[in-house]
């Protein structure tokens, strides 16, 4: 961490800490709000400036028709999902339990409707090795065959054809590798989808991921959304 960074971090700290910054934080994209409760400099830096995913919940919000179902698979504390209930029911899949409770105390503030599940979406159900953050905010929490706990895993088709959650019209997909698996299983909730977004980590071919949203009908294009990372976003054209 640079001498900036640690100079920042402590200052905000101990605006935290003081009450010079107050919690809850309003974060806002393209007119649509929310409120997020914070209680880290990590959360305060996510809620600030939505670590450069304005341009993710934009697209999420300008592919949503009101009311839609939208799937957050990877929801973090839930910066995506709150801010997108606003138009969208939102069903929130985080498997880390630490961030999963922030996650549920700012859905409980969120506009609209935010459904958290404690589920990391798989290709098929079971237990995996899971190696979470040290700090709840940050989006770095990832399957592991090191990991130091073990998750629940399930596959998007089943939880829909158990009728826990409804077919998904909108899907954004940040896991950190675990992409092509989440993917995999959802093929069947996959042919309802009009907008997927996906963000591509190490490990994984943008070109995998095109492969399968091009068999479930989607129009693809791979775009870096001035990030460093590439994503692949998929859309259903009209016949």
């Amino acid at each position: 961490m640079t001498i900036v960074k640690k100079v920042a971090r402590l200052r905000d700290w101990i605006a935290l800490k003081t009450g010079a910054i107050r919690s809850p934080m309003i974060a806002e994209v393209g007119g649509y709000a929310a409120r997020f409760t914070v209680q880290s400099v990590e959360e305060i830096w996510r809620i600030r400036d939505l670590r450069g995913e304005q341009d993710v919940i934009r697209l999420l919000l300008e592919e949503a028709e009101e009311d839609d179902v939208l799937w957050d698979v990877g929801s973090n504390i839930g910066t995506h999902a709150c801010i997108c209930s606003t138009k969208a029911n939102v069903f929130a899949f985080e498997p880390n339990p630490d961030t999963f409770d922030r996650l549920t105390e700012n859905s409980d503030r969120a506009p609209g409707t935010v459904i958290p599940l404690r589920y990391g979406l798989s290709s098929s159900s079971g237990d995996i090795s899971f190696e979470p953050s040290p700090i709840a905010a940050n989006g770095t929490h990832k399957v592991s065959t090191e990991g130091s706990m073990t998750i629940k895993t399930i596959s998007g088709d089943e939880l829909v054809e158990s009728g826990e959650v409804p077919k998904p019209n909108v899907v954004k997909v940040d896991v950190e590798g675990h992409e092509l698996e989440v993917l995999k299983g959802m093929t069947n909730a996959l042919q309802s989808v009009n907008f997927v977004i996906v963000e591509i980590h190490a490990g994984v071919d943008p070109k995998d991921v095109t492969k399968l949203l091009s068999e479930a009908k989607l129009s693809t294009e791979i775009t870096k959304l001035n990030r460093d990372e590439d994503f692949v976003i998929g859309r259903r054209q009209n016949d």
